[in-house]
Parts: structure tokens; C-alpha cells; sequence
């Protein structure tokens, strides 16, 4: 299923679409910053360099962040000696989707990136990212590894690819780390500040390099809540704790090479990622394991060591944060909100809620979301299958073994996050919680309209695959009429 098919398949035209969503991106999305001197900020400080790292299907597999099983003891000192996020959400739980808001600092129906590059989705050229305001600030960008925003590394207009990234042996965290060590050194001497992006495979399926294998034991594992205690799950936990704790040690090689060659306090680190693992219930749905994800950021002397924020925090926020703490002005179309002063022990209003969406992966599948401390409400505007697996992820009923997985998600769900924290009762239906229930569809239809969300206004199922002949229940490859 490819773009024209997601026009065809949903109930907006192909003119209302475009006039929704990427008109009105190239329009505004073109408002630039004026560059500031390459050698301080704002504030008069040395501006820092910015190294930002992004794993694949990582979620939130470290153990800083409570995983008891997986060892990742440099990404946990890292955050030891930053700032550690334990509620941060990706405001879209898919990849190139996702990776998008974390660029652009815009949700996906108002930045255009609604979909995954491999089906001809990508970021619109008028859609300003972080590469553009550091390149306007002086900085020198660069990338390696993997990214899936736009077709290529040049159309991300970074200055220097700094090194080969045609395919997967490329996009390994070994392979990335070695060729940024190996810059560091011309980067630190070039007379300006410079942002690395450097995007790994890991933790990626297929998991199939020896690298990843016989580091922990399937049997001694502890399975999330959220998951079927069965031996394939068990199988698959092991091999992403294999990828993450390998991962981890090629970042840690590249933590002591900037501490080595005296950069470590002059550059801002940023370890996030794109959405939650390749498991039901995680990658590509709205539950938490899908949409929570780690951010760790260390900065020494301006982020305070040993900082933990459990405020909710959204992949928006970031590039608003990262500008203001290199002394860079937001741009008024970028829609999330800085927390750099929260960081510098400024004031710093606390979100009420974060919002949430998902539209394409292999399928049209448009979803909403609004997440408060306490409570979630999902909005699933078209009538799939209840647990959705990517086509990437293996295949084994199994999966499915806690039942209900060719059944049709309802339209509204909600969830009691402090009494159900694996999201599995659904309370849309429970008249002891209308009030919640009716507060958060309000939010959901604002946001939806303040954003110009395409499908504002809709409140009913736009698509229902199963009155398709082509669909094909029970969440396996064909489902959705692929």
C-alpha cells in the first residue's frame, strides 16, 4: 500500500489531504532563525557541539530506566551524569513518522511525514528541521548511519555524510562509532561548533548477527505484563537485550573518545529513539510500550549530573530544548515547548497531558491519542485488528496467544494508567468514568483542531478493512487488504 492508496482508502479526497496537510507545510514551514556568531549564544557561553544519537525499535530498553535484565551500564552513566526522562512519549509510533517530529519539532499531519519513506512518504523539502537552524547558526552538521526522514542525506541538507551508509552493514552502532571517532579530531579542530546525527540499526529486527546472541538466557527473563509469557516472546526479548547491551558498548566507546580528546565538556549528548520494540502492543499502537521511549542528555556544567524528570515530555519538545540550550530562538511553527529551563533550575509550567498519533506503516491505520498521569484515551479511526505487528517483526501465533487479536479495536478506549498500568481494561464503556472519558475526548478534538489534523471532525470509522475482500483477520501479513 503506497501514498495514493492511503488518499484512495481514506474518506478525504486527494485535494483535501494536500490542502490538510502539505500545502499549508510549505507555506510556513520555510521561517528561519538569525544566525548567531559561530563562536558563543545568546547568553554569551561557548555554544556546544551536539552529538545525537538515535537506535532503532529501542523504546525504552535500558536498565537506568527500570528494565531489571538488559545491562547497559554506559547509556546508564550517561544519564547518571545528565538528565534521565522517565516520561517522555514520541508523539508518533511509527518510524519515519516519528523520527520526523523529533526533527522538525511538529507533529506528523502538520509536518507532511505521515508515513514510512518506504512507501514514498517523505518529509517535505519546505519542512525545516534541525539541520537547517544549526546550519543557519554556523554550526557544521553532519551525518552517519541510518535516517528516515527523506530520500537522502543530501535532502536533509547536512554539510558531510561521514561516511558510507548505503544499507544495513552500514547503520550498525560498530561500524557508526568507529568512522565519528575517527572525525572527532578534524570536527574539534574545524573553528566551529559542530551536530552529529548518528542513526544505528540496532535494535532492529532481524537480530541475526552473532554479536546479539548468547548474551542472556530466554528463560531467566522477566516479561513485561503487557506480553504472553510463551517461549517465542522470551526468544525475541533476549536477541533485542543482546542488540541493546552490544549497542552499549559501542556507545561507550564513543563516551570515552570525547572525554579523551577534551571535548566531553563542550558537547551536549542526546540519546533518544524513534518508538517502543518490536513486540505487540509496543511498535506502531498507541499503548505505552509503543509510545514511551528513553531520552537521556548530558551536558556538563550547564545539565546537572544526576537529574531524573518525570514530567511528561513529548518528541516535540526536544528541538525546541536543544535550540534554546544552544542559544537558538524556536521558530514559531515548531509546536512543541522547550524544557531547557527546567533543566537550568528555571521556571518551567509542566505539561497536562501529551498527544499522540499513528497513520501509516505497511497500512492505513489512523489513530489519536491523548495521555494524562493518570489516564489514556485512544481514538482508532479505523476498525482493525487489535494487535497490529509490522511486517518486519517475526511471525508466530504465539503472539497472539492472549486472545482477542482478530477481534476489531473499538473506537474509543480508555485506560486507568495508575490501576491497569498494561492497558488490557478498557473503560470507554464504564459509566462510573463518562467524566474522564468526555474531558479527554475534548482535548483529543482540540488538539485535532488547533493542529488542522486531517481528520478532524471525523467521529466515526473512516476505513473498515474488514468489509474488504482483501482483509485478512487475525493481524498476520495480509492484514488491512495489503
Amino acid at each position: 500500500m503506497n501514498r495514493r492508496r492511503f488518499c484512495r482508502d481514506s474518506t478525504l479526497t486527494t485535494a483535501a489531504l494536500l490542502a490538510g496537510v502539505y500545502e499549508g507545510n510549505l507555506r510556513i514551514g520555510c521561517a528561519g532563525t538569525a544566525p548567531i556568531e559561530a563562536g558563543g549564544n545568546a547568553s554569551g557561553r561557548i555554544r556546544p557541539n551536539i552529538i545525537q544519537l538515535v537506535p532503532h525499535d529501542f523504546g525504552r530498553t535500558l536498565a537506568c530506566l527500570g528494565n531489571r535484565d538488559v545491562r547497559t551500564p554506559n547509556l546508564d552513566r550517561l544519564a547518571a551524569e545528565g538528565v534521565l526522562f522517565t516520561s517522555h512519549f514520541q508523539a508518533s509510533a511509527c518510524c519515519s513518522p516519528g523520527r520526523g517530529t523529533i526533527m522538525t519539532g511538529r507533529y506528523a499531519h502538520t509536518n507532511g511525514l505521515m508515513g514510512l519513506i518506504n512507501f514514498g512518504w517523505y518529509l517535505p523539502a519546505g519542512e525545516r528541521t534541525i539541520v537547517d537552524y544549526l546550519n543557519d547558526a554556523g554550526y557544521h552538521t553532519a551525518h552517519i548511519g541510518f535516517q528516515h526522514e527523506r530520500e537522502n542525506w543530501q535532502a536533509c541538507r547536512y554539510r558531510e555524510l561521514l561516511a558510507e551508509n548505503r544499507g544495513r552493514q552500514y547503520w550498525y552502532t560498530d561500524y557508526v562509532v568507529d568512522h565519528i571517532i575517527g572525525a572527532l579530531d578534524r570536527l574539534r579542530d574545524g573553528g566551529r561548533p559542530f551536530y552529529i546525527n548518528a542513526g544505528f540499526f540496532e535494535v532492529h529486527a532481524p537480530w541475526d548477527r552473532p554479536e546479539y546472541q548468547g548474551r542472556y538466557d530466554p528463560a531467566k527473563l522477566t516479561v513485561p505484563g503487557w506480553l504472553p509469557d510463551v517461549p517465542d516472546v522470551r526468544r525475541q526479548l533476549a536477541l533485542i537485550y543482546g542488540a541493546a547491551e552490544f549497542m552499549d558498548e559501542q556507545l561507550g566507546r564513543l563516551l570515552t573518545a570525547l572525554r579523551e580528546k577534551g571535548l566531553e565538556e563542550h558537547t551536549l549528548v542526546v540519546f533518544n529513539t524513534d518508538h517502543g520494540i518490536d513486540m505487540p502492543r509496543a511498535k506502531a499502537t498507541m499503548y505505552d510500550p509503543g509510545i514511551e521511549t528513553a531520552l537521556v542528555m548530558r551536558w556538563p556544567g550547564v545539565i546537572k549530573s544526576g537529574t531524573k524528570c518525570g514530567h511528561l515530555m513529548s518528541s516535540v519538545d526536544l528541538l525546541p530544548s536543544v535550540l534554546e540550550l544552544a542559544g537558538l530562538p524556536a521558530a514559531p511553527v515548531i509546536q512543541g515547548r522547550s524544557f531547557a529551563p527546567l533543566l537550568r533550575g528555571g521556571q518551567y509550567k509542566p505539561r497536562r497531558e501529551i498527544f499522540a498519533e499513528y497513520n501509516f506503516h505497511e497500512i492505513f491505520d489512523p489513530m489519536r491519542v491523548v495521555r494524562t498521569d493518570r489516564y489514556k484515551y485512544i481514538r482508532n479511526l479505523t476498525e482493525r485488528s487489535r494487535y497490529y505487528l509490522p511486517d518486519e517483526g517475526p511471525r508466530n501465533n504465539n503472539y497472539y496467544a492472549r486472545g482477542n487479536s482478530d477481534k476489531p479495536r473499538p473506537w474509543e478506549e480508555l485506560y486507568d494508567l495508575a490501576e491497569d498500568p498494561n492497558e488490557l481494561r478498557n473503560l470507554a464503556g464504564d459509566p462510573a468514568h463518562a467524566g474522564t472519558l468526555e474531558d479527554l475526548r475534548g482535548r483529543v478534538d482540540g488538539w485535532m483542531r488547533e493542529t488542522a489534523d486531517p481528520f478532524r471532525g471525523a467521529y466515526e470509522f473512516v476505513y473498515r478493512p474488514a468489509q474488504d475482500r482483501r482483509y485478512v483477520p487475525g493481524g498476520g501479513a495480509g492484514a488491512g487488504g495489503r
